[in-house]
């Protein structure tokens, strides 16, 4: 077996051979921290890049001797090396010059060795702060890891070559015991919050506002927040949790029966802030609009069609041109008399989410341009701000599956009953009067074929790749995985309404590889094919909702000659996905 002499390598810059000079360069900061080694054989544990590289080869390596007693590196992947018999004959005179250097050092970062720890110099390091600590090869009693722990600095232990982490800086979702103490207020995440030590929310000062931001871990978003609150209301100080609120009716199931005397609960819903007490009135005034759909047998079209009535005929389209807010937002249009498209998609997707029918809010542009004799002369775009929802619905009594737009607005005729823009297919949405600009996102909800969705992805792939400023100084693999990532999960928020949502993000979540992201975006594609543009017969839709209508005791008559199918020759854009921003472009 061929045999490698470590001193001789380009990983060790000097080699000392007497005891003053080690001293010396202890005691000056040079030398901080070294390993006991003699030498290393194929097939023993492998602690360094070298080893691993003679384990390959079958190389043996000799560190030191007694001629080479001491070897000195600067790069990070090397460690500094000392012979055993060496470090014996001279065990007092090392030890006292490197417990003198760590006590002189202004240093935050420190490497305790076995030969070096004693419990009365890892005291000395606790009284310090932030401070990082990394022990090597020392078995720590139960009662010094929890000492370590309640100093919350940045401890590691090093055993065998494998680094675990016993302590963190950071004590609730990253922050520190200052920040706990001293802040206004804090961001909390549910993913991040682990296993939660009661002993760590002492630290929260009681002003400061706990602000927990919607996860897209649905399934355990508000049971995790309830888990911590519930901790927090048995301490023995009051405190304010803010909750960020995307479906009402999870947040509900969990918290809605709770009341807690030490923690002010603030909910953030429809861009406001909510007291408890507030929201739970609102709650009220909700279920009220719905009472009459409660304990009737109706289908899912049934029900979805008898909130969608309910809606378009709350109120007159009306604007408050000098309290905007007050045609769009729940806490006002449930008592006033104004209403815009904002208001209407809101109302639909918080009633609809009481009845168990997905919805999911969709802001769009319109252009307005045409608006007047709907011609097709050459004019400048004007384009405004428009709300919708997309509506997963699921049926098999008429046999409707599928994910749809809906435009309670656009059917607020209160003198007239129409079910034009109830459920519309993504066809007919591009042709339904007024247009709006796509994102460049949208157009994914508008296949036909496989390769219509590939055609859509690949874009958008090379689009992240190229413009994404985050990414640019990578690899090509990393930013082309990065994409994809990036690419699946915005798509998947469009469908976030959809029954399979969760199943393909906890797909994406385990992706690796390229070919991982290839395979979960031909299983996402041929799935969207069966969700989209699957058109619904007017009149499956005309009996629906007579029978609901019937059902609920608010029978009134459709206006079925109202019913329009809008020929397509009449559409005046075209996708360019050339165009920077993917908007629709003038063809005519």
């Amino acid at each position: 077996m061929k045999v490698v002499y470590a001193w001789d390598t380009k990983l060790y810059n000097k080699v000392y051979d007497n005891i003053d000079d080690i001293v010396r360069d202890i005691n000056n900061g040079t030398i901080k921290s070294f390993k006991l080694v003699e030498k290393y054989v194929p097939g023993d544990r492998i602690t360094s890049y070298l080893e691993q590289m003679a384990n390959e080869k079958n190389r043996e390596i000799i560190y030191t001797d007694d001629v080479h007693p001491f070897l000195y590196s600067d790069i990070s992947i090397s460690d500094c090396v000392m012979n055993p018999s060496f470090f014996n004959k001279h065990r007092d005179v090392i030890i006292n010059a490197l417990e003198n250097q760590i006590r002189n050092s202004d240093s935050t970062y420190y490497t305790i060795p076995d030969y070096l720890y004693s419990d009365e110099l890892l005291d000395y390091l606790l009284k310090k702060k932030d401070v990082t600590i990394t022990i090597r090869d020392v078995d720590l009693s139960d009662e010094i890891i929890r000492k370590i722990k309640d100093k919350h600095i940045d401890a590691y232990l090093e055993k065998n070559g494998i680094r675990n982490q016993i302590s963190s800086r950071y004590v609730l979702c990253f922050h520190t015991v200052e920040q706990l103490e001293t802040a206004d207020f804090i961001y909390m995440d549910t993913n991040y919050l682990g296993e939660l030590d009661v002993n760590d929310l002492k630290y929260i000062n009681s002003s400061c506002v706990i602000d927990f931001h919607y996860s897209r871990d649905r399934k355990d978003y508000y049971p995790k927040i309830l888990d911590f609150i519930e901790k927090l209301n048995n301490t023995d100080k009051s405190h304010i949790v803010k909750i960020k609120v995307d479906k009402r009716s999870l947040f509900n199931k969990v918290f809605l029966d709770k009341e807690f005397n030490n923690v002010n609960i603030i909910v953030h819903n429809d861009l406001y802030d909510y007291s408890f007490k507030e929201y739970k009135d609102e709650e009220k005034r909700l279920d009220q609009i719905i009472e009459p759909l409660k304990g009737k047998e109706l289908s899912p079209l049934e029900r979805f069609l008898a909130i969608y009535n309910i809606v378009k005929n709350f109120k007159k389209y009306k604007e408050n041109t000098n309290q905007k807010e007050e045609s769009r937002y729940l806490r006002y249009i449930l008592d006033n008399d104004y209403m815009v498209c904002v208001g209407f998609a809101k109302l639909l997707e918080v009633l609809c989410d009481k009845v168990g029918i997905d919805v999911k809010n969709l802001s769009v542009a319109v252009d307005t341009s045409y608006d007047d004799g709907f011609t097709i002369e050459e004019k400048e775009v004007e384009d405004s701000g428009h709300a919708r929802c997309i509506v997963s619905m699921d049926d098999d009594k008429y046999n409707v599956h599928g994910l749809y737009v809906s435009d309670p607005t656009w059917d607020n005729q209160l003198d007239e009953n129409r079910l034009n823009n109830v459920l519309m297919t993504f066809d007919k949405m591009d042709v339904s009067r007024r247009m709006f600009y796509y994102s460049i996102y949208s157009p994914i909800l508008d296949i036909h074929n496989f390769k219509e969705f590939n055609e859509q992805i690949n874009y958008l792939l090379k689009k992240e790749m190229k413009e994404n400023r985050f990414i640019q100084n990578n690899t090509f693999e990393y930013k082309l995985l990065y994409a994809y990532n990036s690419v699946i999960e915005r798509v998947l928020d469009n469908i976030n309404c959809d029954p399979k949502y969760d199943y393909f993000t906890q797909k994406r979540i385990t992706c690796k590889t390229e070919k991982d992201y290839e395979k979960l975006l031909t299983e996402l594609g041929n799935y969207l094919l069966t969700r989209i543009n699957q058109k619904v017969d007017e009149n499956i839709i005309f009996e629906a909702s007579t029978y609901a209508g019937k059902v609920i005791g608010q029978e009134k008559e459709i206006d079925k000659d109202k019913y329009y199918e809008l020929d397509k020759l009449s559409f005046p854009y075209e996708i360019d996905n050339e165009n920077d921003h993917n908007l629709i472009g003038r063809s005519k």
